[in-house]
């Protein structure tokens, strides 16, 4: 792989590294100052940020020789991937939409699990 390629992918995996940081950083702080549970933003969208730098992550280790950087954002997508649906499943952060579907459920209290009876 040309070196401009490799150059490239690595300036990527930083960039979509730190907005994965920037946004869990958000995340938190909205968390610990908000007291409500809903918003317009629907946290399930990052996931699809999360695959992106999980692959991005896989193509740089196989074309680096130095495999630190990429193994952190693998492992940092792993994560979000939980986080993501931590927070969902236990109404930290949803859409509002999700929330009026969930019955207005308070800040931290687990989701009801549909057992289809």
């Amino acid at each position: 792989m040309p070196k401009a390629v490799r150059t490239f992918f690595s300036v990527l995996l930083y960039v979509v590294l730190a907005s994965h940081l920037l946004f869990w950083a958000f995340i938190g702080w909205r968390l610990m100052t908000v007291p409500e549970n809903h918003s317009s933003l629907d946290i399930k969208t990052f996931n699809a940020l999360s695959y992106g730098l999980l692959g991005l992550a896989i193509v740089v280790a196989l074309t680096r020789r130095a495999f630190y950087v990429p193994a952190a954002a693998a492992v940092l997508a792993l994560a979000s991937l939980g986080g993501v649906h931590y927070l969902d499943r236990n109404n930290l952060m949803l859409q509002y939409e999700t929330w009026i579907s969930r019955g207005m459920p308070e800040k931290g209290a687990p989701a009801k699990i549909d057992s289809g009876r």
